[in-house]
């Protein structure tokens, strides 16, 4: 056995063995990502695996011992999870005051070479958090990166990939405590990222009481990229009404070394309990260095979905800082950038660029604000007012202009235009609000919903078979046709189509038409939203018709159509009997007697011989191609662009000279 199999199979041996399935089911970028070296190796578990097993694909693990591998599973491998379910009971759990968690890993990888953790290509693992009581279940993750007291190696350089996380608890949503730990919530939490440099890629965590948090001193250089992430909290009960709880991100970010920022692109988040991002610490937590960008919020106006960048009051500075919000889309879902007015508390924020319909937007504090180049639409019947204002009427030095706002003001008598709040006065019309505050001097307002709809389609960067589409479909119409050229992907190709409120339930395929397009269907009728487990309800509103986001996954290629062409090979005195030798074709044919077919792709180059000396010492003599005269060298090689019909053409030998034998005799005589 040679050493790499010793420690996994190695990448040239898996390529060979799983040939079929990685072709689709793990792009390609998957090896570039890894930057494997000739060591890198590949190992298993299995929801069947064992303690005992080896690792190798014949003999998987169970999953919490292979996590447990720290000797084994070395920097720039991959750890391949089988199809099913995993299931563990509380770990490391401490009765009053631990809480635990499902699986930890502890493996450690490096910058430069990172552990993957993923799927088996063309499977699904899930791991389920399940519901077990145990102190405050809420904040028990089901997938652990890192140790309680935070290490810059332990868990660190983790990739988490193509996983499903979740808790199948089908316990009540609903605490009679409002308490952000209550004791009678037993679902468990989806993954805590704890340690430095991991990524979360293309996850779908959903029905947990938290999504995705990471909040430790050392959580820095981390990534959350391509994840779906819905139904994540619950309900509690504050003075006998409901509240909300539970995000589907939950972040706060150490300031860390230079240039390691923690990166939320491209995710797809709907119907959480509270909201779709909460980027928010106490008086002295750090919330620093986070790049929200290109993702879509999905909620319910107003609540279940909205963003918030801030903090509460505190007395360490600038502990909010260097916040990028840029090019995010968002549906009926709010837009915070503080959640306590602190002058000292919010240091710079730059929001530039983001889509919202149906929203409104709430900020205060920043000692540096950049707002620009950003679309705010409401109707009428949103019932929010689009910019609130918190700073006791203290004018701020921002940047806060180029914005378009799009106010449906309905009709008489609920004329809706005043929609701009300075706490403590009365609301403000556009230029009123310009006046007092010059901002959005050159910003736009428009009472006029837009008719032309809006299409942004995204692709993978971790996944070339993958990508997502936004649509606000202001046409109202009941489709909308994508272009997937830009995907690089072809006529023929078979996708799937996900919609985001019901991921696992709103699905169809469809084959990529010969105009290289997708069709969208935008009908409330085709859609559905998900129920969260334990509930009766979906959190939010359906969004079709007015908007649909949209997870695409081809799931096979069709390659482009081989183009043959026939060659009938014949022969013209004789018509037939005639050998030629023929280049090999398509089914492994060659030489024949005429009149034979062989088989081409189109342009191949065929090269036919014919005997110089033909039946009855008949003589070669040209080449006709198409009954047109195309050689007279016995060999010739042609481009196989078209059905084509070769005739070679003998001439007879002379007769033999015929002989009087009468007249020769008679000469005889005379002479």
């Amino acid at each position: 056995m040679t050493n790499t199999l010793k420690r996994g199979i190695g990448e040239t041996a898996y390529r060979r063995m799983f040939a079929p399935a990685l072709r689709l089911a793990v792009s390609p970028f998957l090896f570039i990502l890894l930057g494997l070296p000739a060591q890198a190796a590949f190992w298993f578990a299995s929801p069947t695996g064992s303690a005992a097993g080896t690792g190798l694909i014949g003999s998987p693990w169970d999953l919490q011992t292979a996590f447990n591998k720290t000797a084994t599973i070395q920097p720039g491998d991959t750890l391949l999870l089988r199809e099913g379910i995993y299931t563990h009971a509380p770990q490391g759990t401490v009765v009053g005051s631990n809480e635990g968690w499902i699986f930890q890993i502890t493996l450690t990888g490096t910058a430069a070479l990172p552990i993957t953790v993923m799927s088996f290509p063309g499977e699904r693992a899930r791991l389920d958090g399940g519901a077990t009581p145990f102190y405050h279940a809420v904040a028990r993750p089901t997938l652990f990166i890192g140790q309680q007291a935070p290490s810059t190696t332990v868990g660190a350089y983790i990739i988490v990939k193509d996983i499903e996380v979740y808790s199948s608890s089908t316990q009540v949503r609903t605490s009679t405590s409002d308490s952000s730990f209550p004791d009678d919530i037993s679902r468990s939490t989806g993954i805590f990222a704890q340690g430095v440099g991991i990524k979360i890629i293309n996850c779908v965590v959903h029905d947990c009481t938290t999504g995705i948090e990471s909040f430790s001193s050392v959580s820095y250089g981390h990534e959350y990229y391509g994840n779906v992430l819905f139904n994540n909290g619950w309900t509690g009960t504050r003075n006998g009404f409901p509240s909300n709880h539970g995000h589907n991100f939950y972040l706060q970010g150490p300031a860390g070394p230079a240039g390691l920022v923690k990166t939320v692109k491209r995710n797809f988040s709907t119907s959480p309990y509270d909201l779709g991002m909460q980027a928010y610490g106490s008086g002295s937590a750090v919330v620093a260095h986070m790049r929200v960008l290109e993702n879509c919020w999905v909620g319910g106006i107003g609540q279940h979905g909205g963003t918030l960048i801030g903090a509460r009051n505190g007395v360490v500075a600038d502990r909010v800082s260097d916040a990028q919000f840029i090019n995010n889309f968002g549906y009926s879902a709010d837009v915070a950038f503080y959640y306590q007015a602190d002058a000292i508390a919010y240091a710079d924020l730059i929001a530039t660029g983001n889509y919202f319909y149906k929203t409104f937007l709430q900020v205060s504090s920043w000692q540096s604000l950049i707002y620009t180049n950003n679309y705010m639409l409401n109707s009428a019947t949103g019932g929010f007012h689009v910019v609130s204002l918190v700073t006791n009427q203290a004018i701020l030095p921002w940047t806060f202009d180029r914005n378009i706002y799009v106010i449906n003001p309905g009709v008489a008598p609920n004329i809706a235009t005043n929609d701009w709040v300075l706490e403590g006065l009365a609301f403000m019309t556009k230029p009123q609000w310009t006046a007092k505050t010059g901002y959005d001097v050159n910003s736009t307002v428009s009472h006029t919903l837009p008719t032309t709809n809006y299409v942004t389609v995204q692709n993978n960067f971790y996944d070339v078979n993958r990508a997502q589409a936004i649509v606000y479909n202001w046409s109202l119409g009941t489709n909308v046709v994508i272009n997937v050229v830009p995907l690089g992907w072809a006529t023929g190709d078979a996708v799937t189509i996900r919609g985001l409120q019901n991921y696992y339930g709103d699905t169809v395929n469809q084959i990529v038409s010969a105009t290289q397009t997708l069709n969208l269907d935008m009908r409330a009728a085709s859609h559905s939203r998900a129920i969260p487990f334990g509930d009766t309800v979906p959190l939010c509103p359906l969004s079709f018709p007015d908007f649909g986001a949209f997870i695409l996954q081809r799931t096979s290629t069709n390659p482009p159509a081989v183009v043959t062409f026939t060659v009938t090979v014949a022969s013209s005195n004789p018509a037939s009997g005639v050998t030629v030798a023929a280049t090999s074709d398509n089914n492994g044919a060659s030489t024949g007697t005429t009149t034979f077919t062989r088989l081409y792709d189109a342009d191949a180059l065929v090269t036919l011989t014919a005997p110089a000396i033909g039946p009855g010492s008949s003589t070669f003599s040209k080449w006709q191609y198409n009954g047109a005269d195309h050689a007279t060298t016995a060999a010739i090689t042609v481009t196989n662009s078209a059905d084509a019909t070769l005739t070679s053409f003998y001439i007879s030998p002379p007769p033999p000279p015929v002989v009087d034998y009468r007249r020769s005799a008679l000469r005889r005589r005379v002479l």
